[in-house]
């Protein structure tokens, strides 16, 4: 899971003061709101127009979107008069951190530079294959990401000529079998594609003058304000063309017969503010249905006895920010319907500055994972039991000294809601889990996981009530991936590696 954003502006406009400053800031803005993608580098190409030649150039570093676009660079690519930009923050999936692995990736061609950046993942059997394909034709590779692979089959297949650039895109969608959105930028346009099962989020908008494209509708502040005749979402197995005059230009050039969005992305990966997969409803309203469907299949398992017990021991509901938050909200409000009366409090501070700690590969992430949450003191003195709740559980080492901590605050019985079903299983399609032993859904039974949690009462939303709550907000269960939950993947074949 990466953020990937283009801006594409007019070259008619370029005769207005102050137009050029104005896309490169508009293209930061945006950058801002979908850091929450990828913390673990950050890259910026333009093509500049500047003397009336056509150049791309490429910045990037290991480092916030705030650091690597410093007002220097800013100005810089201002001054250069630039026609499009592209622009990618980086969550490693493929290749370590590090400059070689940071996107966007560019290639020199007889025709020109070509640079792609893209948010996905492509399965290791596949991503081997065709790697091993386009070494045996001479192709050299700098990195280990996947983002290369699409460029550089993209370059060999239409041989950096702009007028096979479309069928090279084809050939990509026929041979890699993975998830990912793309976006290629040269001297005549922008080409935007995403994989035929769409396994991860891409829209597009026009407003304020630009053409823009990115991973979640959060980009754009006043998104719901835009038009439907301004904003679609790119289809599976399509590519749009933009070029510098502002012209779209639309092509299906694989039929999408098997679509597979990534059911994690509404669960946890994208902000609460976005629209994505088509649902009209935000990723926020999602959350909350969770909440409400994990309170009713409580009530359905237990006794009316029980049911009361449960009632009367948890006092109240805590989410686990952020992602938690939302499905509390849900909690509280199924509660309320029953009890007549809203128990939701929040009582965890998160460190905004330490990020996922189940992506993280610092050798210390079990002393990040301590210090990510503080939970407040004062309310847990008033109270003796609490409902925590959670988007989901990876390893456990992060919910594990959470309640480490809530312990000794002196709360007496704590129920642990998760919104989704245990996960179980690798994935290859753009989130960083290599490894089975890795995830404690996959080693231990619920009740075991309930023990090392130390937990009074644990229950994971079941996969019918995720596809229950899918129909709720006008979504397909049909068209979603859950792998991690089930360990099936098809059509893609995912393996661990040893």
């Amino acid at each position: 899971m990466c953020g990937i954003l283009a801006v594409v502006g007019n070259k008619i406009n370029a005769v207005l003061p102050k137009y050029f400053r104005s896309l490169v800031d508009e293209t930061k803005i945006s950058a801002l709101d979908l850091q929450h993608r990828g913390p673990n580098g950050c890259g910026i190409a333009w093509c500049g127009d500047s003397n009336g030649v056509r150049q791309l150039r490429v910045e990037k570093g290991l480092a916030l979107v705030e650091s690597t676009l410093t007002p220097a660079l800013m100005e810089t690519i201002s001054q250069d008069q630039p026609l499009g930009i592209i622009l990618h923050t980086r969550y490693p999936t493929s290749g370590s951190i590090s400059p070689k692995n940071t996107q966007p990736h560019y290639v020199e061609s007889v025709f020109g530079r070509f640079v792609l950046c893209s948010n996905g993942d492509v399965p290791q059997v596949n991503y081997k294959q065709n790697r091993l394909f386009l070494e045996s034709k001479g192709v050299v590779f700098l990195s280990n990401n996947d983002g290369e692979l699409l460029l550089r089959m993209i370059v060999y297949f239409s041989q950096g000529k702009q007028q096979k650039i479309l069928s090279a895109i084809k050939e990509v969608m026929q041979r890699i079998h993975g998830a990912y959105c793309a976006l290629l930028l040269t001297k005549y346009g922008l080409y935007a594609f995403r994989d035929p099962c769409g396994v991860r989020p891409m829209t597009l908008i026009k407003n304020n003058g630009y053409v823009m494209i990115a991973s979640e509708s959060c980009a754009w502040e006043d998104y719901c304000n835009v038009s439907a005749d301004d904003k679609f979402d790119i289809a599976p197995g399509s590519v749009v063309h933009v070029d510098f005059y502002q012209r779209l230009t639309v092509n299906q050039l694989v039929t999408s017969t098997c679509l597979r969005h990534c059911v994690f992305e509404k669960i946890y990966f994208a902000r609460p503010d976005s629209q994505i997969f088509g649902c009209q409803q935000e990723v926020a309203t999602f959350r909350y249905y969770l909440g409400k469907q994990w309170v009713r299949e409580v009530q359905e398992m237990l006794s009316k006895k029980e049911w009361q017990q449960f009632v009367d021991r948890y006092q109240f509901i805590t989410g686990v920010p952020e992602s938690g938050q939302f499905s509390a909200m849900g909690v509280a409000a199924a509660l309320e319907e029953i009890i007549g009366y809203s128990r939701i409090k929040n009582t965890i501070v998160k460190n905004a500055y330490i990020s996922r700690t189940f992506i993280n590969e610092a050798e210390n992430k079990h002393r990040l994972a301590s210090a990510k949450y503080r939970p407040l003191g004062d309310i847990y003195k008033k109270y003796h039991g609490a409902i925590f709740c959670d988007d989901s559980i990876v390893r456990g080492t992060t919910t594990q000294a959470l309640i480490r901590k809530i312990r000794k605050k002196g709360i007496q019985h704590i129920a642990f809601a998760v919104s989704s079903p245990p996960i179980v299983d690798i994935c290859q399609l753009g989130t960083n889990i290599v490894s089975r032993r890795e995830l404690i859904g996959s080693q231990l039974a619920v009740e075991d996981i309930r023990k090392f949690l130390n937990v009074d009462f644990l229950h994971y939303l079941s996969l019918a009530g995720v596809k229950k709550t899918l129909r709720q907000v006008g979504l397909d269960p049909k068209s979603f991936c859950y792998g991690c939950f089930t360990s099936n993947y098809a059509p893609f074949i995912v393996q661990e590696e040893n």
